[in-house]
């Protein structure tokens, strides 16, 4: 079989974890149901690692893609006073016509950057660069992460080495699945091609 044919039949195999998950109404209009060719081993090793953990993979061709389906989910699940864990992404998210707040205790829907994201075990490596610090035990029922399909490494060791010489106060690594368990109810990550 050729990669051409295996990235299909992955591909397929992914549409249909996230499908039987969805609801009949929810599958139809959800932005989170299309999906294109993805690229590269790493990024389908950790998606389909994603979605084993029962995690929402949304994968956006570019940064106008990103931008349209985030704001079709935030509309079509009517989320309101989202929290952002960082200034930065608070700024962007207001620029692209997404309001966020950066206190609030409450929230239901929380978006966050990551560090990294680990494609042999489907992990995220976030810190306190990215602002969740040691909040990563406190996260709202609903969690999003936006990453770009340059933050995927193969392994722990090579997420690390940009660390290394300007080191965060915090490093935390999480899963979709040990989320799942604690307070979290749904877990998106927004993946953005480059």
């Amino acid at each position: 079989m050729n990669n051409k044919n295996k990235r299909e039949l992955l591909l397929k195999i992914l549409r249909q974890n996230i499908e039987e998950g969805m609801g009949e109404k929810e599958r139809e209009e959800s932005p989170v149901s299309s999906y294109s060719v993805l690229q590269g081993d790493k990024v389908i090793k950790f998606a389909e690692q994603f979605i084993k953990d029962k995690g929402r993979f949304v994968y956006c061709e570019n940064e106008k893609d990103f931008i349209n389906k985030l704001q079709s989910l935030i509309q079509y699940r009517k989320w309101e006073n989202i929290l952002s864990f960082s200034e930065n992404l608070h700024l962007y998210l207001k620029h692209i016509g997404v309001e966020t707040t950066l206190h609030n205790p409450n929230a239901i829907v929380g978006i966050s950057l990551c560090h990294a994201m680990i494609a042999n075990v489907g992990s995220f490596m976030v810190t306190s660069q990215q602002g969740i610090g040691s909040n990563v035990n406190k996260l709202p029922s609903i969690f999003i992460i936006v990453a770009h399909t340059s933050q995927i490494y193969s392994n722990y060791k090579e997420a690390l080495q940009p660390l290394l010489n300007n080191l965060p106060s915090h490093i935390t690594t999480l899963k979709s699945s040990e989320a799942l368990s604690q307070s979290v109810v749904e877990f998106y990550l927004y993946l953005i091609d480059e």
